[in-house]
């Protein structure tokens, strides 16, 4: 059936805007994945405020603001180490995200920023929030106690939908971040 459809998807005047025969396969994943991804998006309403508080709380300013805390007030090599660490992770992902977001090019969704990201980080893929909360939970991860470790996954994964709902990522790019970021903060482990 979905053969069909997408048969006769494309014999429409307008088919070949999405229907080129040598499309493929990543423009065709493409195309699922914008479909999918705005079946998820929030309209206004009452769920955009929190969606946003979560989405905020995996922001580059906010964990380097914790991890200078950590670092100058601490006053222990132990909590300086965890300072150092999570610095690192936030630099490393944030270098991983800009440089694949400039090679990739891939648009984000259409809208205005709405205050999500600056207008011009024009890119989605991969998302940065994505990455940098993965990368924070890898590291963190061996530091903490067994249960603290599944409240940052499930605090990671929910930056991650957030920005879904938001309608300021697709999917995939946050799936691509959430695994490059924990393939950045194995090797910040291997590393360091």
């Amino acid at each position: 059936m979905k053969g069909l459809a997408m048969e006769l998807a494309c014999t429409d005047p307008t088919a070949h805007l999405r229907c080129s025969e040598r499309e493929g396969v990543w423009a065709r994943l493409s195309r699922w994945d914008e479909g999918l991804s705005a079946s998820f998006r929030l309209a206004d309403g009452r769920w955009r405020r929190p969606a946003k508080i979560v989405a905020h709380s995996g922001g580059a300013i906010f964990w380097l603001a914790a991890a200078a805390v950590m670092f100058f007030l601490s006053g222990t090599p132990t909590w300086q180490g965890v300072a150092l660490r999570l610095t690192q992770a936030i630099v490393g992902a944030g270098a991983v995200a800009a440089g694949l977001k400039r090679l990739l090019r891939r648009p984000r969704p259409d809208g205005p920023p709405d205050g999500m990201y600056p207008s011009h980080d024009r890119y989605g893929l991969p998302s940065g929030h994505a990455v940098r909360v993965a990368a924070i939970a890898t590291v963190l991860g061996p530091l903490i106690p067994g249960w603290l470790i599944a409240v940052l996954a499930l605090w990671a994964a929910a930056v991650a939908l957030s920005r879904v709902l938001l309608g300021v990522h697709y999917l995939l790019d946050v799936l691509s971040g959430i695994v490059l970021g924990g393939m950045v903060g194995l090797v910040l482990m291997l590393v360091g």
